[in-house]
């Protein structure tokens, strides 16, 4: 990894006033953050931890902190930081910082189990941490009602994939169904075998059969199926 341009050059035990070469240390990595940070909205960070054993040197050194690399922005993210001393590496520490990201989110109001049906009402936006988040938030669709597919918890974001449009028709629904031959139609009651959304494919069983016919979803309650 390449040193940052803004390597920092401090003085060590001597004629001139101590600098606290741990603190110099975090403030380089942290600099390595700022650089990386640059143009991402709503982005904080904090000193997570670093390598805690530290010899200060007795001459001038200077502090070079690695390019930050890989997925951005993370979660977790750590710096290198190498001490050097006439134009040698006198030592190499990590410094680590928990990344923070604020952003307007859709969150549910209340607790919800799975299939439940949502409205509006039911979320709200508020400011969530992106980081610690394991996917983005999803995007609402529409303007509902909406049928989630997983539980959960007051307060928790809407997630990429959480809402379906709910069905037209629900598994286990008395619907009647229409069948056409030519200019012949008629009508029966039956049952869903699954759910179906409008102008969607299903199966539904007749009544008195046991053998599942597949039609069309026209209504609420009418199944259409041609031959």
């Amino acid at each position: 990894m390449l040193p940052l341009a803004f390597s920092m050059f401090l003085l060590g035990m001597g004629g001139m006033e101590q600098s606290d070469p741990v603190q110099a240390i975090r403030d380089c990595a942290a600099r390595a953050v700022a650089e990386r940070a640059k143009g991402d909205s709503g982005l904080s960070w904090e000193l997570a931890g670093s390598e805690a054993t530290l010899i200060a040197p007795t001459t001038a050194y200077e502090l070079k902190a690695s390019a930050i690399h890989g997925p951005w922005p993370r979660r977790k993210v750590g710096v290198t930081v190498e001490l050097w001393s006439e134009a040698q590496k006198i030592g190499q520490y990590m410094v680590w910082f928990n990344l923070h990201q604020s952003a307007k989110a859709n969150v549910y109001r209340g607790a919800k189990k799975r299939g439940d049906v949502l409205l509006p009402a039911d979320l709200s936006e508020a400011d969530v941490d992106l980081m610690a988040l394991r996917s983005k938030p999803g995007r609402i669709a529409g303007i509902g009602p909406w049928r989630l597919r997983r539980a959960v918890a007051a307060g928790q974001p809407v997630m990429q994939g959480d809402l379906d449009e709910p069905p037209t028709i629900s598994s286990g629904q008395r619907v009647d169904i229409h069948v056409e031959h030519g200019a012949v139609s008629l009508v029966s009651a039956g049952t869903a075998l699954e759910d179906g959304v409008a102008q969607g494919p299903i199966r539904v069983l007749p009544a008195g059969s046991r053998t599942p016919v597949r039609g069309r979803v026209v209504s609420g309650t009418e199944v259409r199926v041609e031959p």
